[in-house]
């Protein structure tokens, strides 16, 4: 796991790399650009916390990750990046 330090806040480069593969869920869910808010009351999450997890400051916990699980997306893609994006895509 690679640490980078970006405005004397270290974070993990790990998390920064789900952060982005969970906005691109976000932004291209059913082919429509969902906002943070539109998308969390669809899968029934708090955004402030979505936001977290988009920008790598905090883990995703495994509830949410089986919420993305349930609505077709791939946990091994959102978690390495490898993959198919969707189950069975």
């Amino acid at each position: 796991m690679a640490i980078i330090c970006k405005k004397n806040n270290y974070y993990n480069k790990d998390k920064v790399d789900i952060g982005k593969r969970l906005n691109d869920i976000r932004c291209h869910y059913v082919n429509v650009k969902l906002s943070q808010k539109q998308f969390c009351d669809l899968i029934g999450i708090k955004q402030h916390n979505f936001s977290r997890y988009e920008r790598g400051l905090i883990d995703v916990p495994i509830y949410v990750l089986v919420k993305l699980y349930t609505i077709g997306y791939n946990l091994n893609w959102i978690i390495t990046g490898k993959g198919n994006k969707t189950i069975g895509g």
